[in-house]
């Protein structure tokens, strides 16, 4: 007799606890999955309950059982749930995977454990191919470690399987990571090893910790699995057990220590940096491991430790390669604590010893900035010119140049601000960020010295597409040189010219020339006519472009397209295409977008191609409107990389522009938001940025969650908000990390007062950084302050905020409804 036949009766009573619900009558079925999709719970369940009656047939073979199961979930009755999704497993159905998944679930949740595994039990005799198959060995191996049945864990973890290491595709909204591939997932390991501690395996524990490390995907950034794995470890090793600390080599000792420091466990690091040098002196790790415990030190902003151990370091192992590293970072150190003296002595060292060093350059602009830090911009020429003398030629020149023209822009010398542009962009290290921030600040110059043409040419030359926050700033002044003006126009005849060349007889041998006149057009157009005629002037020029093909709106048959309903139950086909076909025709979007994908890409894969343009915009399509936002950014984003930087957004199809700038935890980003008095349209171009909306993210600097917090900051803030408990793992909860991130932004603003893009380099480089660059440009203009930015990863990350938050505004209103073109804000469009 097959499993589940003895099983069900089971599961069914372990639901007798679960309170019926009642059902309405209703429309027909063909409304229901556009109900579904539209959340009107009601609806689906009494339409659901007409059908089954009238048309049991296309009821029972299409599966709607467990699409009232997931309504009933959605809307949060368990219980009706569970009822509808014990009745999805007991028929044969193809979807009876994902029902006895859900059923798991819900067990779990209400703390069932028992419950829980009869239905993974019962899915695990299923033959499916399910994505919703993939994790059950996994959940039922962890429901036996919550329960704290540690015998059965060792059990299951000394069998075969549980050792083969691999990856998987979980269900859409699954708990876990995603991957593609077999196997089970090596997150079991640590478990699996604490289980086997516990009943004295000491052997097998320390192997699976062991493995845990070094099956780490990059063991330059080691996950929270290394972390669990190397605390065992240390677990194992404090109780005496063999293995213990005192007989660790000096290389485990580092490899346990970096775990912990790229995890910011600063303290737990430090124990084995210093065995290395206590017990190791001899080794090569014990130089580095000084280094790290002053770096520690120093990422936890405690810079007068950090000093000590730079210095002790250079004191101890003068020869060791490192002590160069240590002599420019206890500079940098010294400049943290304000003691400019001891700072610029240190780097005029590093200059003077290391003047071949790729971070030379990097101690001379450090030393202008000092001195400019320290009133004395005199000093600061001096020593940039230095520089240009020590580097006459390059990017080196480049930023000497540079660095001269943002001392003058700071004083209002715009002669010799302009000169000194140029000759940047002359030297040019030909890097495109560099070009176009250098640009911008030439047009800037040209404005402020009274040339409107110059300027506006300027500002014309620079790209603004999706993403292009120069070329927004620029389309701003542009704009501002037509309106502005005593006369109301300092520019007047420019936007007729473009007008007029944009309107030119199209051929192929012109078409570059009326794309760039009917951008440059738009930028500047108010008038809803010219804005249409424009877009479809660019249109037409695109199709003689081929780098603008993406721009074409999709064709209405690429976006769904549904199959007719069944009339009588088939024979289940265990794959992905058919459970994809089964849940897509229900509206069930999440789940069958994961299913449609594994087929996309496998058949890509086979044909020894990519997934095409078309596959992937479906794929995104799907995944928006089933709420897995970071997938559809992450399908859309791969198509639009590759479209020209001048693309304007009112091109962009609607669909691509949602599935690129979604609204995901909409109901917790309004009320948090609107608690801390914060625009959440700005709040989620900062989530947007630091995770791409996937609550499970980890950042190479140990930050965790949407809002990506690292901990020390995190429990800051929590307090703050009077939020007990609080422990790390809550960061990947997506409303606590949505909470904390809007008190931390609110507090940032209330320094910044509507100055975003001051608030978002504070949240990626610390508020002290920030007030520094923002009084080095002496004005609270952000196309003064923002090149001041020195640190190029939060310069590039505040232009990618402000440029979400620009496409943000342009898409919905502060209550994050969708504005239709017309009625939207288009200030830089």
């Amino acid at each position: 007799m097959p499993l589940r036949f003895w099983i069900l009766p089971t599961l069914i009573a372990a639901l007798l606890a679960v309170s019926a619900g009642a059902q309405e009558t209703g429309s027909v079925y063909w409304y229901i999955a556009k109900a579904y999709n539209s959340g009107d719970a009601p609806e689906v369940l009494s339409s659901i309950g007409t059908l089954k009656k009238q048309e049991p047939q296309i009821f029972n073979a299409n599966g709607f059982a467990y699409l009232a199961g997931r309504t009933s979930e959605n809307s949060g009755d368990p219980a009706l749930a569970a009822r509808w999704f014990v009745e999805a497993s007991v028929a044969n159905s193809l979807l009876r995977p994902y029902a006895l998944w859900r059923l798991s679930r819900i067990m779990r949740r209400t703390g069932n454990l028992p419950a829980e595994r009869l239905f993974l039990l019962e899915a695990e005799t299923l033959e499916s191919d399910s994505a919703a198959s993939a994790p059950v060995s996994e959940r039922l191996f962890r429901s036996y470690f919550e329960s704290g049945d540690n015998k059965e864990v060792a059990r299951l973890a000394r069998s075969g399987p549980f050792l083969e290491i691999g990856s998987k595709m979980l269900p859409a909204d699954s708990d876990g990571p995603e991957s593609t591939g077999n196997g089970l997932d090596r997150e079991l390991l640590p478990t699996a090893g604490r289980s086997l501690f516990v009943v004295g395996d000491l052997e097998a524990a320390r192997a699976l910790f062991d493995k845990a490390i070094m099956t780490d995907p990059d063991p330059e950034m080691p996950d929270d699995i290394a972390l669990q794995a190397v605390e065992g470890l240390d677990r194992m090793d404090a109780a005496g057990v063999p293995g213990r600390n005192d007989s660790l080599d000096a290389e485990t000792h580092f490899q346990r220590a970096q775990i912990y420091q790229f995890n910011r466990r600063f303290r737990a690091a430090r124990v084995h940096y210093r065995a290395i040098f206590e017990k190791h002196r001899e080794s090569e790790r014990a130089a580095p491991a000084l280094f790290e415990i002053g770096t520690g030190y120093a990422r936890d902003r405690d810079y007068h430790n950090a000093i000590e151990w730079f210095e002790r370091l250079q004191g101890e192992f003068p020869e060791a390669r490192i002590a160069d590293d240590a002599l420019y970072q206890t500079a940098s150190a010294y400049a943290n604590v304000g003691k400019a003296k001891e700072s610029s002595s240190r780097f005029e060292r590093f200059i003077d010893e290391h003047s071949d060093s790729e971070r030379a350059v990097d101690a001379y602009l450090n030393l202008i900035d000092l001195y400019r830090d320290e009133g004395e911009p005199g000093e600061a020429l001096k020593w940039t010119e230095r520089l240009r003398i020590a580097y006459p030629e390059g990017k080196a020149a480049a930023e000497a140049f540079f660095a001269r023209a943002k001392i003058h822009i700071s004083q209002n010398d715009w002669e010799d601000a302009l000169a000194e542009i140029e000759s940047a962009l002359e030297e040019g290290p030909r890097d495109r960020d560099f070009e176009i921030e250098a640009g911008f600040l030439r047009g800037y110059v040209l404005e402020k010295l009274g040339k409107p043409y110059a300027a506006a040419d300027a500002y014309a030359q620079l790209p603004d597409g999706l993403g292009s926050y120069y070329g927004w700033r620029a389309t701003e002044r542009f704009r501002e040189l037509r309106q502005a003006g005593p006369a109301g126009n300092l520019i007047p005849g420019q936007y007729e010219s473009y007008l007029a060349l944009a309107r030119a007889k199209l051929s192929d041998s012109n078409a570059r020339e009326v794309r760039f006149a009917a951008t440059a057009a738009l930028r500047l157009s108010d008038s809803e006519a010219d804005i249409t005629e424009l877009s479809r002037l660019l249109r037409r020029a695109y199709a003689k472009l081929p780098e603008y093909s993406l721009s074409k709106p999709p064709d209405q048959s690429e976006i769904l397209d549904h199959k007719p309903m069944k009339t009588a139950i088939p024979e289940p086909r265990a794959d992905h295409r058919s459970f994809a076909d089964a849940l897509l025709l229900l509206g069930i979007y999440d789940e069958g977008a994961s299913e449609l994908e594994i087929v996309t890409r496998t058949n890509a894969r086979i044909a020894g191609q990519s997934v095409s343009s078309k596959d992937s915009r479906l794929l995104a399509d799907l995944y928006r409107r089933g709420g897995l936002y970071k997938r559809s950014v992450k399908e859309a984003e791969a198509r639009w990389r590759l479209m020209p930087e001048d693309h304007p957004i009112q091109l962009i199809p609607d669909a691509e522009l949602e599935n690129l700038y979604p609204v995901p935890f909409r109901a917790q980003v309004l009320r948090y938001s609107a608690r801390e008095g914060i625009d959440p349209r700005f709040l989620l171009s900062i989530m947007r940025q630091e995770s791409r909306f996937d609550p499970a993210v980890k950042s190479f600097a140990a930050a965790r969650g949407l809002m990506q917090f690292i901990n020390s900051t995190a429990t800051e803030t929590a307090a703050e908000v009077e939020l007990s408990g609080f422990v790390r793992e809550d960061l990947y909860d997506p409303a606590t990390s949505i909470l904390l991130g809007s008190h931390y932004l609110a507090k940032l603003l209330s320094e910044f007062p509507e100055e975003q893009a001051a608030v978002a380099a504070s949240y990626n480089a610390g508020e002290d950084r920030m007030r520094r660059w923002y009084r080095r440009s002496n004005s609270s203009d952000p196309d003064r302050y923002v090149p001041e930015i020195r640190f190029t990863q939060t310069k590039d990350y505040v232009r990618k905020v402000m440029a979400n938050y620009r496409a943000y505004k342009y898409l919905y209103d502060a209550r994050l409804e969708r504005q239709r073109p017309a009625s939207a804000n288009r200030r830089g469009w």
